[in-house]
């Protein structure tokens, strides 16, 4: 079935059309630790409420849309860098103490010094990226994160960076299209420095690495 890729206009957001069920983005760490509300959310309800300010004030997120009735596929959620928003685990106590360990595994792994580690402050954040089940193995990811590319480089932004729990990106680098390890936690070995405790050491392959990849476009 036909298929065309653009920028995901503020106006669709809102429609009915937007919506599907079982395509929710499933965060390995999340669903480790029991965090089940996610589960039970379609792509329109996570991009709505979580994702919605960005795709409206940045316009850099890219959606693959069915012909017929212009049904969301898949997308790619990208944020420009702003010095002001840091994660702040302390801030996601009144969500949940499991929120709050999530956050405090992004903060050890570099999650506020991006800018630092990059060595620019002209880098895009893959927020999100999923493709609906119904259309996954067909490529429509490969070609939304190359799509975002071009885009990216048009905006005269240096780098894409994305956090994975995967270790494959460790394990088989030419397939990475680009990006790069530039930091890489053993979830195993973590331990949380609010508790003590290994809460990730369960956590099986190939989802048992916090990684930071990044794609240098310039």
């Amino acid at each position: 079935m036909p298929l065309h890729f653009s920028n995901i206009p503020p106006q669709k957001i809102r429609t009915p059309n937007f919506k599907y069920s079982n395509g929710t983005p499933k965060m390995r760490i999340r669903v480790y630790l029991y965090i089940r509300a996610e589960n039970n959310k379609s792509i329109y309800t996570v991009i709505c409420g979580k994702y919605a300010a960005y795709i409206k004030g940045q316009g850099n997120s890219l959606g693959a849309f069915r012909d017929k009735d212009a049904e969301l596929c898949g997308v790619v959620i990208n944020v420009k860098h702003d010095d002001n928003e840091r994660i702040k685990y302390d801030k996601a106590l009144h969500i949940s103490e499991k929120t709050a360990t999530i956050h405090r595994l992004m903060v050890a792994i570099g999650g506020n010094e991006l800018s630092d580690i990059l060595g620019t402050k002209q880098f895009w954040e893959m927020k999100m990226g999923t493709v609906h089940p119904r259309y996954r193995r067909k490529g429509l990811m490969p070609e939304l994160i190359k799509r975002s590319t071009v885009l990216a480089k048009q905006r005269g932004i240096e780098k894409l960076v994305r956090f994975q729990t995967y270790n494959k990106a460790l394990k088989e680098p030419s397939k990475m299209d680009g990006f790069e390890v530039i930091r890489h936690i053993e979830l195993k070995n973590y331990l949380d420095p609010v508790t003590g405790q290994k809460v990730f050491s369960g956590m099986k392959p190939p989802n048992d690495v916090q990684l930071i990849i990044a794609k240098t476009l310039t």
